[in-house]
């Protein structure tokens, strides 16, 4: 039977498959609290001028040259938590969960989700999820992303979602999800420092958005130890003002293999983004790609019983059209954790 603790559901279709924390297979059926907790770390290389670097690099000028340039490469530790927590009753049909993870990418972006689920005889699985901000959902951005001289500041990008999943429909074989989610910056400065624009123009950089997104996912058992998952996502992108307004169409391929006491996976992700109208600052519609590989192993029992030993390697690279939002990053984490 395919491990629930490692399948990849919808929650988050370009989350690092390790972090999607589930509920274990044999558990399923019996009443009770069941979950995961995961100490991640390890040690990302990253460059761009939109990502926060540790130091808060500052841009030298806000020249169109300096702008287009991409920024050298920085290297950061980092250590975070993951957790997975669930109670099963009506006979394991009902449970009640939360899941809170980090997204170690250039962003790292944080994820809880708070819901409640039913299983249908036929193996259907319906959940009701919301993602309160209150719970640290967002992540740290630039107040200011083209402040020049001085270091520039951060600020927090908190977003509130809602949505659900239905799983296992057509007999395990396709799974939907659907989220909405508003995203608000808290001291949103974006523009302040650029005198050559005016309060008009300087109003259309404000990143508060809304989206709605959707995914479909396919698992093909190729044998009873090896499945490959493929999804189809698509984000419609609304702004406060139509400057942030965009399509980000995508989609992600995955290959799980089973042996003894590992999981082996490798991910492809790929996601393109279309904004409508033209940037106030670069003057033309902005397009970026961005594609992401991760592969990695899972130890079930190398540290014996109910622990878990993870490590994985991951890199991605952003393109766009306007240099500015190009970045790329490399990683390597090891994670240990507790099932119970």
């Amino acid at each position: 039977m395919m491990r629930t603790s490692h399948r990849l559901t919808l929650i988050a279709a370009l989350t690092i498959p390790l972090i999607s924390i589930g509920m274990p297979a044999e558990h399923q059926q019996k009443t009770g609290f069941y979950g995961e907790i995961q100490l991640l770390t390890g040690g990302l290389k990253a460059s761009g001028k939109d990502i926060v670097t540790p130091d808060n690099a500052r841009i030298n000028s806000t020249s169109t040259d300096e702008l287009n340039r991409r920024d050298p490469s920085f290297n950061s530790g980092f250590i975070m938590p993951n957790v997975g927590l669930s109670y099963l009753f009506n006979q394991g049909q009902n449970d009640v969960f939360w899941r809170s993870s980090s997204e170690p990418t250039s962003e790292f972006t944080n994820l809880s989700e708070i819901g409640f689920s039913h299983r249908f005889h036929t193996g259907t699985k319906v959940s009701l999820i919301i993602s309160p901000a209150a719970l640290g959902n967002g992540n740290t951005v630039w107040q200011d992303p083209f402040a020049s001289g001085d270091k520039r500041n951060t600020t927090q990008a908190e977003t509130n979602g809602m949505g659900f999943d239905i799983e296992n429909l057509l007999y395990g074989s396709l799974s939907l999800s659907y989220r909405y989610n508003d995203t608000q910056i808290n001291k949103e400065r974006s523009g302040s420092s650029l005198n050559n624009l005016s309060q008009a123009q300087k109003k259309q950089l404000i990143r508060d958005n809304s989206q709605h997104d959707v995914a479909v996912e396919f698992i093909n058992m190729m044998s009873p130890q090896t499945y490959l998952i493929g999804g189809i996502r698509y984000t419609q992108q609304y702004g406060q003002q139509n400057n942030m307004d965009a399509n980000l169409p995508g989609g992600n391929l995955s290959l799980y293999h089973i042996s003894d006491d590992r999981e082996y996976y490798a991910q492809l992700t790929y996601r393109s983004s279309h904004y409508k109208n033209h940037h106030v600052i670069f003057d033309k519609r902005r397009k970026d790609e961005d594609v992401n590989v991760t592969a990695g192993v899972r130890f079930h029992q190398l540290l014996g019983n109910k622990w878990i030993v993870d490590t994985l390697i991951s890199g991605g690279e952003n393109q766009s059209n306007i240099n500015f939002y190009d970045k790329e990053y490399y990683l390597f984490a090891l994670g240990v954790s507790r099932e119970f």
